[in-house]
């Protein structure tokens, strides 16, 4: 036997496949965008997480890469080596420069690491981190979005850059991280004899390496390798990642009135129907459920829908906008068919209460 839920779904199967499909879009929207806000997450913190540093140092107010400066003597890398504890130092200098083409510029966040160091150095995609002078890395977002390849030239500030390395996990998405030898920036940012940030690493993880640190130099700040990912995030949270949030709250009320207006449609459209129930001795408790479950039914397949649509464009969408990078995790997926039940739960609170002014007697009106 057919359940009556089911059974209702088929004879308005033409409009409860419009709510699904409505649902299944606004589930995309949300899935797209949480995408997105992942990988400006990972994009702001992966290059720091993959440097083999312990500790960042910058100075004192200098607290992530994106969106702040620090300019430190460079002979501070010998007196920081000195420090009991301390096993290595190395250096990043970063400087913000535009690239250049023939009908645009384009701009970079550069940075000069030492090359004979693995420290500093970008995870390489394809290409080498041995470089040469004037040789640069660069992103593969940035690469593909400008048809560059190993071998080309870029040029910057009218100095010309041989491409010798592709690196990944240097895009925000906002903007693409390049890497070149920490004696080719100078001449970029026009100051010489400076640093960006000391890369330390410690005999170990004793909290008294970093006290003592202090303690000799006020006025720099020494920044945990996981805490200094964080504010690199924390940056793009205050500025990008707000708009996302809103467009996918944005993205719920859809789903959610599409819920709404479908459940209650139906109530009205079947409202014989469910009197004839009533008059059989159906309870409020039954109608409800049958309601509820109609609601939770078009609710999980709008979300599979939206979701399978997301997996399987997503790859083909990287390839049309490389600047776009988009992270899917399990947790957003699971988070977003929660909501979508939530949803599909409140969306059929408005047809309950309709259903309690259908009497048994609307069954024999003519």
């Amino acid at each position: 036997m057919v359940p009556v839920a089911l059974r209702m779904i088929w004879e308005a199967k033409g409009r409860f496949a419009i709510a699904v499909l409505g649902i299944a879009f606004s589930v995309m929207l949300m899935l797209f965008l949480l995408g997105v806000y992942q990988g400006v997450k990972y994009g702001s913190k992966s290059y720091v997480l993959h440097t083999q540093a312990s500790v960042w140092v910058s100075q004192r107010n200098t607290r992530n890469l994106i969106k702040t400066s620090s300019f430190l003597p460079e002979t501070l890398g010998n007196s920081l080596l000195q420090v009991e504890g301390v096993k290595s130092v190395d250096s990043l200098l970063r400087a913000i420069a535009p690239a250049e083409f023939p009908d645009k510029t384009v701009t970079l966040y550069i940075f000069g690491f030492d090359p004979n160091s693995p420290i500093g150095a970008p995870e390489i995609s394809s290409g080498t981190s041995n470089l040469q002078p004037q040789e640069i890395i660069l992103d593969r977002a940035f690469t593909a979005t400008h048809n560059l390849k190993l071998g080309d030239t870029l040029s910057l500030q009218g100095y010309p850059f041989k491409i010798v390395g592709i690196s990944r996990g240097t895009n925000l998405i906002v903007g693409q991280f390049a890497f070149t030898r920490l004696d080719d920036v100078p001449r970029l940012l026009g100051l010489r004899n400076v640093r960006s940030f000391f890369l330390l690493n410690l005999d170990s993880d004793s909290p008294e390496i970093i006290s003592r640190l202090e303690e000799q130099f006020p006025d720099l700040v020494f920044i945990p390798q996981a805490e200094f990912a964080a504010n690199n995030v924390e940056e793009m949270e205050i500025g990008v990642l707000p708009i996302l949030w809103t467009i996918v709250l944005f993205g719920a009320i859809t789903g959610g009135t599409v819920i709404v207006l479908m459940m209650y449609t139906s109530v009205l459209e079947k409202r014989e129907d469910y009197a004839m129930l009533k008059a059989v001795g159906a309870s409020q408790n039954f109608l409800g459920t049958l309601v509820l479950k109609q609601s939770m039914l078009a609710a999980i397949l709008g979300f599979s829908l939206g979701l399978i649509v997301d997996i399987t464009f997503a790859p083909l969408l990287a390839e049309v906008i490389p600047s776009l990078l988009l992270v899917f995790t399990w947790q957003d997926a699971a988070g977003v068919l929660i909501a979508c039940l939530i949803l599909g739960a409140i969306g059929t609170l408005a047809p309950i209460r309709t259903l309690k002014n259908i009497y048994p007697a609307e069954v024999f009106r003519a």
